[in-house]
């Protein structure tokens, strides 16, 4: 059993190709639903839903630099009211090809403007799956750096997108 577990890892590691076979920019537009992952956003929020627009900028053979905005609502229990979160990511993506798409990994860094005298310091890590030439399914686990643990805007993103060539 072990080794039939082996042999089968070993043979879906070969299948992988790292080649990044797009040597264009491409710009990539999708929306977004944020799940709170921390007490704070589960007790404040339920869900945020927003859009993001990315521009990707290849480096290599399977490398390209990402530039991210992204606009969310977080809609409010209780009597609080709904945050629209804006923010901005510098990423790196680093891409694994296989025969019918890719899969990559995607850290980010950006600022996370909540409110026009609040505005912090974020990090992002993603995977996802480019899928029929030009679609984008991502998951990603994003918190913004508060002077407090008590107001932690950290949430679980799911994301889907089209990417235009430029």
């Amino acid at each position: 059993m072990k080794f039939h577990f082996s042999l089968i890892l070993f043979l879906s590691v070969l299948s992988v190709k790292a080649q990044y076979n797009r040597q264009y920019n491409e710009l990539g537009i999708g929306a977004d639903v944020a799940i709170p992952a921390n007490s704070y956003m589960s007790k404040t929020y339920y869900a945020g839903i927003g859009g993001t627009v990315k521009l990707l900028v290849p480096l290599g053979i399977n490398e390209a630099l990402s530039l991210t905005a992204g606009l969310h609502n977080f809609i409010a229990k209780k009597n609080v009211a709904s945050d629209i979160v804006l923010n901005g990511m510098v990423g790196y993506r680093y891409s694994f090809y296989l025969n019918d798409g890719s899969i990559y990994i995607e850290p980010k860094l950006g600022n996370t403007f909540i409110s026009p005298k609040r505005n912090n310091f974020t990090y992002s890590g993603g995977i996802g799956h480019i899928f029929a030439e030009a679609w984008d399914l991502s998951l990603r686990y994003q918190s913004a750096i508060t002077e407090t643990k008590s107001d932690k805007l950290t949430f679980i993103g799911l994301n889907i997108s089209y990417n235009f060539p430029l």
